[in-house]
């Protein structure tokens, strides 16, 4: 590519229908496409004219005009050419913008349903594996492979414009960045790209309006306030604290033996109501752990108890019911249920308590043991699981949406790496 001191424009005509055609690259130019005829004038500053080619030309208003100019990624490019291209053997298909600055040389930007790439050609040639590629110490990973063909273009053009070419792309993904690499029997080339928010693209060449994006792009970024990394150090902290917490309640905890007794319940005692005697509460309010077991085997029990407040006459109900079977079937022991059960109370205030134990077993048997044990002030790791599920919610939300989100931009990729 010839060097260009500065982009100045000249008015030329088009060497097939005479049409006025604007010129920003002047020598640097190989090819021009007549955005009216579409005849590819080739040696379009020689003195000798070419064999005329044609290819189609665009009926719509381009996104961006030809010879507009906008700044990317710091740099000022003029806008020379639009080439409309597809995947051959598809419908797809997608518009590339060619870019000129007089120090940095030529760039791509395309736009494929709302989602917009700046492509630079890479200094140098990323190492390539057959499903990764590395390039600037990071690996990309392999998005498609494909082959496309020109649909239409118009513009300036750097290197000899060949309209019927069928080219070999491979596209390789690191987002917001991307390696894709392109070549047939004569050439090979590597670009390096970088995703452009659409409002960037409004801003730069002062624009209305831009297209919608649509789905996930190939290499759109997850946008968040935070980053994944921040989110992992995030988990690591509250993992620590919650942990730092549960050891310093679980060493607080009296974990104090208020009542412990056992009874023998037979047809006499079945279905009435036992009095325990009086005991203290103390310390506060506190929570309470009852556990009542029995010896059922193959069977079960019920067992509700009533803690009453001797002064104020407040009561706490607990009901338990106990199931315990097993057996051996089809070749395996099989166990279901279990012969004890135990209910937590969050809030206890202090003072003197009695228990009302009524049992239930049933008929067929003629006495169950059941042990009443009751604890006062204990450590509950419930309490601190709803704590850690409070404190990962958030960042567990930022990572299963990712998550989603990384599904939808590899969904139309023949190389999805997820399970399906």
């Amino acid at each position: 590519m010839k060097q260009l001191i500065q982009i100045e424009t000249k008015t030329k005509a088009c060497f097939s229908c005479k049409h006025p055609i604007s010129s920003y690259l002047e020598d640097a130019t190989y090819s021009f496409v007549c955005d009216k005829c579409g005849a590819i004038c080739d040696n379009y500053h020689s003195k000798s004219k070419s064999n005329i080619d044609k290819i189609n030309v665009s009926k719509e208003p381009l996104l961006i005009s030809i010879g507009s100019e906008g700044i990317l990624a710091g740099t000022k490019y003029k806008v020379i050419s639009h080439t409309r291209k597809k995947e051959n053997g598809t419908t797809d298909q997608w518009s590339e913008f060619g870019l000129f600055n007089p120090v940095k040389g030529q760039a791509f930007l395309t736009v494929d349903n709302g989602h917009w790439t700046l492509h630079t050609l890479c200094k140098g040639i990323p190492s390539n594996l057959s499903k990764t590629a590395s390039w600037n110490k990071q690996s990309y990973k392999l998005y498609a492979k494909y082959k496309s063909k020109v649909v239409y273009a118009s513009g300036e053009f750097t290197s000899k414009f060949e309209y019927n070419k069928i080219t070999n792309v491979e596209e390789y993904i690191f987002p917001p960045f991307m390696l894709t690499k392109e070549y047939d029997e004569n050439s090979l080339k590597w670009f390096e790209g970088v995703y452009i928010m659409p409002d960037e693209i409004k801003k730069a060449f002062n624009l209305n309006s831009v297209p919608s994006r649509k789905g996930v792009g190939q290499i759109q970024p997850y946008v968040s306030k935070f980053s994944a990394a921040f989110f992992r150090k995030v988990l690591y902290v509250i993992a620590l604290i919650w942990g730092g917490l549960q050891f310093y309640y679980a060493s607080i905890s009296k974990e104090e033996i208020i009542y412990s007794n056992s009874y023998l319940i037979n047809d006499s005692l079945n279905k009435t109501d036992i009095y325990t005697p009086t005991f203290e509460l103390s310390n506060g309010t506190k929570n309470m752990e009852l556990r009542v077991s029995t010896n059922i085997d193959n069977n079960w029990m019920y067992n509700s108890v009533t803690l009453v407040n001797e002064k104020t006459g407040d009561v706490f109900d607990f009901d338990f019911e106990t199931e315990y079977y097993y057996g051996y079937e089809g070749g395996e022991n099989w166990t279901e249920g279990s012969n004890w059960n135990s209910r937590i109370a969050s809030s206890v205030p202090e003072g003197t308590y009695y228990m009302i134990i009524q049992p239930q077993k049933p008929d067929d048997l003629n006495t169950v043991f059941i042990e009443v044990f009751l604890r006062r002030d204990v450590f509950v790791l419930s309490n601190g699981i709803i704590v850690l599920l409070l404190l990962a919610a958030f960042p567990t939300y930022y990572f299963y949406f990712k998550e989603n989100f990384e599904k939808k931009r590899w969904y139309n990729s023949s190389f999805y790496p997820f399970n399906t």
